[in-house]
Order: C-alpha cells, then structure tokens, then sequence
C-alpha cells in the first residue's frame, strides 16, 4: 500500500495504491478539486462517493455514481449537488473498468451501501442495471478492494455489527445498570441507575450529567 499526498498537504488531495490491485483511490476535498484535476490518469472510469463529512470524520450523507471521464464527473456535481465536502474516486484502465462492469459494480456498490443503512444514501434511483452472472466474481473483486480502501480512510462500508444478544451489568456502589456491547460501542439500557451522590473528578462530566438530569434523560426516583 502506498500512500500519495499531493502537493505534501497532509489533510489535501491523496492517492492510495495497492500493489495487487488494478484500482487507484483518490480522496478529494471538494475545495480542491481543481488540484485533482492536474493529476496523471484522473480521468480514467470508475466509480466514486460524494460524502458529507461531519467534524468527526464521520459520514453523514453519501452518493454513489460510476464516471467514464474519472474527475471531470464532479465537474457537474460542484454544481449541482451541495451536500458533499469529499469526494473518494475509485479509477483504472478501461481493460479493468468495461461498459458492463462500470455500470455493473454501480449497482453493487449502491445496493451494498442501502442494505448496510450506516448512512444516509442520496441516490435518488437505484440503476436496474441487471449485472450478468459471468461479470459478478470480477464485480465482487473489485468490490472488496473499494471496501478494503475505504477502511485505510476511516470509512466502513459493511453492515454494522449486530448488537450481542448477551446484557453486561453491574452493581457497583449499591446501583444496578445494564448495558450492551456491539463491537464498538457501549450503549446504556433504559431502567439503569446511576450514582449521583458524589461528584466525579472531571468538571466536564459533573456538567454534562446535570445536564441529562435537567434534560430528564436521567431521572430522579426516591
């Protein structure tokens, strides 16, 4: 895997390679999409994700769409489309990237983003381009090296992890509270308690636990 940072700008353009791989990523801040422009073999086929971004690095909002002109497609979306802050362009050649494929790994890849629901999808018509069974093996492929780049970036693509149907608890300093894992994070359950009789170290969480209880998302009982 190789990482390019265009003009040396660390949050700015990038290209990713990997070495057993026929794609190359570019990942393209939309201020600087003139930038990309200048770039060897930025206008080879592919397929591409418009993103919003929020102050986390979070997506928030994505559309999914294939490009025969690679950057030159986001030409019309600069103007035309004003949710996205990014843009992750996945090209190759047109040996890789035929008519059938481009259009086939389109669909894939909307489909796959709809059935993960991680995001809000902004496609408004899902293509019915109907892929043929001899391209799907090549479509997959390429599909799990889009997913496996988009990872190196932050980003998931996969179905979310199924909530453990195994409830954690405590009762700890006479309180009990239950909770489950998902393999990311820890959620809270509804008719846990909570110790409110001492302060806690940190003033950020003594004021943001008032805050829960004046927004009676915690509630005093007896």
């Amino acid at each position: 895997m190789k990482t390019i940072y265009y003009n040396g700008q660390p949050d700015g353009v990038r290209i990713i390679r990997n070495r057993i791989s026929p794609i190359t990523c570019y990942v393209i801040p939309r201020p600087l999409l003139s930038q990309a422009m200048k770039i060897s073999y930025i206008t080879n086929p592919g397929i591409y994700y418009l993103i919003n971004e929020d102050d986390d690095n979070k997506i928030t909002q994505m559309y999914i769409g294939q490009t025969r002109n690679g950057v030159l497609r986001l030409i019309d979306h600069n103007r035309q489309k004003s949710f996205w802050n990014k843009a992750i362009m996945f090209l190759s050649s047109e040996n890789v990237f035929s008519l059938d494929i481009l259009s086939g790994l389109e669909v894939y890849s909307i489909n796959k983003a709809i059935s993960a629901n991680r995001y809000k999808i902004e496609n408004a018509v899902n293509p019915k381009f109907k892929i043929d069974e001899y391209d799907l093996p090549t479509i997959e492929q390429i599909y799990d090296d889009i997913n496996f780049l988009m990872a190196t970036n932050g980003y998931k693509l996969d179905e979310p992890k199924k909530e453990t149907k195994n409830i954690l608890h405590t009762s700890r300093r006479n309180v009990l509270a239950y909770g489950i894992y998902n393999g990311e994070k820890f959620q809270l359950l509804e008719g846990s308690e909570i110790d409110i009789t001492n302060d806690i170290n940190r003033e950020s969480l003594n004021q943001k636990r008032k805050q829960m209880i004046d927004d009676i998302i915690v509630k005093k009982e007896d």
